[in-house]
C-alpha cells in the first residue's frame, strides 16, 4: 500500500538550477500523499521501502541532488534524512488527526485551544528554573503544522546548499 501511494507523488525533470526548491516540492508532494492516507507512513518507519514507486521516488531526490552540485555521499545521505522527516512528520500527524477523530475545522480549534493551554503552562513555570521556556512560551507554540514542516524543510534543504561543490 505504501508503494501505491507512492505513485500519487508527481517527478519532477532535476533543473539544477532550482534543486533546492525541487526538492522542497518533491517533499511536499509527499509529505501530502502521506497524509491523505491516514498513518500508512507508519510503514515506512523503520524500513527501507524498496517497491518500484517508492524507489522511483528516491531516485528521483538522488538526481535532482545530484544535478544541483551536491556530492553522491552527502547528497545520500540527506535523501535519508529528509524522507525520515517527512514521514516521522506525516505519521505524527495522523496521530494527533486518529486522536481527535475530526474534520479539518475541527482540528484547528482543538490546536487553537490546546497550544493556548499550553502557553499559559509554560507562562506560569517557575521563572528561576525555567526562564527560557516561560519568557519564549508564545514563540514556542505559534504556527500551526504546515508552517512548522515548511520550517523544517527550509532547514534541511537551505543547509545542503553549503555543501555544493563550488
Amino acid at each position: 500500500m505504501f508503494d501505491r501511494m507512492c505513485g500519487d507523488v508527481p517527478i519532477p525533470e532535476p533543473d539544477p538550477e532550482h534543486w533546492q526548491e525541487q526538492i522542497k516540492q518533491l517533499a511536499r508532494d509527499g509529505y501530502a500523499a502521506m497524509v491523505a492516507h491516514g498513518d500508512l507512513a507508519r510503514a515506512a518507519l523503520a524500513t527501507i521501502p524498496s517497491g518500484p514507486n517508492a524507489m522511483r521516488v528516491s531516485n528521483a531526490m538522488l538526481g535532482i541532488m545530484l544535478s544541483g552540485g551536491l556530492p553522491p555521499q552527502v547528497a545520500s545521505w540527506a535523501l535519508d534524512r529528509i524522507f525520515l522527516y517527512i514521514v516521522a512528520d506525516a505519521y505524527e500527524s495522523s496521530l494527533y488527526r486518529a486522536r481527535i477523530g475530526a474534520s479539518e475545522q475541527d482540528i484547528a480549534a482543538y490546536f487553537d485551544v490546546f497550544t493556548e493551554q499550553l502557553a499559559a503552562y509554560y507562562e506560569a513555570l517557575p521563572a528561576d528554573r525555567y526562564p527560557h521556556l516561560r519568557k519564549h512560551a508564545r514563540d514556542l507554540v505559534s504556527g500551526d503544522g504546515m508552517q512548522r514542516f515548511e520550517f523544517g524543510l527550509d532547514m534541511l534543504i537551505d543547509g545542503l546548499a553549503r555543501y555544493v561543490a563550488r
